[in-house]
């Protein structure tokens, strides 16, 4: 009997803390369109940020679902994937602006299709049932299995300066790239390699593992940092992906492509020490596209120099299980000129 009167109050507080994080909420919303409205600032919002998480955290397991559901009844928001006019009523009257890609919150909505997004210029209308929801940028290909078997994250790389302007072959970036061919040893019953959180692990031609993001974009600041940043992401989800695709930012994906569980698993230490547990299925595209009709994503592999078009859920899970490794490459001059 205790224990049932024990349950139902937890239950009871819950519900309590529920709803009051719900009106909490509720005002911060009412705020945060307040202050759009009055001040005219660009306002983005991402499903990720603090305020999701937080909200999201002070529930039970059981009640997280139902925050999820009143969190996206709250706070509406649209993704703009490109360039894309807007008005300053549904009308179309004056002269159309151009608003850059993002996530933008929805003020409100007339005739279903025309939302009123929070925008730099205060408040904007655009039709949301003209935004594309396709895209794909124009990248180079490369064949790795010609010679630098191992140099898929190379590859990658050239694939994605490439797509930015940066006219450079594989080659010459491979010659840029941190590595360390000696071969590995034991040491007692240790077997001492390289860390691939700071060099691409033995031979790039054959007998080599890999190179994590680390080093490749340190090359990638080093070496083009004049036109290009190289940015390390930390959430990847078909969400953020499309986001820094949309911005005209190819992206370098660390993954499985023979599923979740990988290739075989080699354990080592580096001789600074630093345990070391390498999954040799690992490999390394250049994603340039995506279609969000379909929830696919579209890059270049250089294994075959092909290009392939998937959807996203096919291989989320392996890119969680890789280690949610990914890099942004992010234009930072308008005119690039190469070399």
């Amino acid at each position: 009997m205790k224990k049932t009167k024990k349950k139902s109050a937890l239950h009871i507080t819950a519900s309590v803390l529920f709803v009051v994080l719900f009106v909490s909420l509720s005002f911060s919303v009412y705020f945060v369109v307040s202050a759009v409205r009055a001040t005219g600032e660009s306002v983005v919002f991402t499903p990720s940020t603090d305020l999701r998480l937080d909200f999201v955290d002070y529930v039970t397991e059981i009640d997280k679902r139902i925050a999820y559901d009143f969190y996206e009844e709250i706070l509406q928001t649209v993704v703009i994937p490109h360039y894309f006019e807007a008005f300053v009523n549904p009308r179309q009257e004056g002269e159309a602006k151009l608003i850059s890609p993002g996530e933008y919150i929805v003020l409100d909505q007339s005739d279903g299709d025309w939302h009123l997004l929070a925008f730099h210029d205060g408040e904007l209308w655009a039709d949301v049932s003209k935004i594309p929801t396709r895209f794909e940028m124009a990248a180079p290909r490369f064949d790795q299995l010609i010679e630098w078997r191992l140099a898929c994250e190379s590859f990658a790389a050239v694939m994605g300066l490439g797509a930015l302007g940066i006219d450079i072959q594989p080659e010459e970036f491979i010659a840029l790239m941190p590595q360390n061919i000696t071969p590995h040893r034991w040491e007692g019953n240790r077997r001492i390699w390289g860390d691939p959180n700071e060099e691409f692990v033995g031979r790039m031609t054959d007998g080599g593992y890999a190179v994590y993001p680390a080093p490749i974009a340190r090359t990638i600041n080093e070496y083009f940092g004049d036109y290009v940043y190289a940015h390390i992401m930390e959430d990847i989800s078909f969400h953020t992906i499309t986001t820094e695709l949309s911005r005209g930012r190819p992206v370098l994906l660390w993954f499985f492509p023979r599923g979740p569980a990988g290739g075989n698993i080699h354990h080592w230490y580096t001789p600074a020490g630093r345990a070391i547990i390498a999954n040799f299925g690992t490999h390394t595209v250049t994603l340039i596209g995506y279609d969000l009709s379909t929830g696919s994503v579209i890059y270049h592999d250089s294994f075959g120099a092909t290009r392939i078009e998937l959807p996203w859920a096919s291989i989320s899970e392996s890119v969680y299980t890789r280690g949610n490794m990914a890099i942004s490459l992010i234009k930072t001059t308008a005119d690039i000129q190469w070399p």
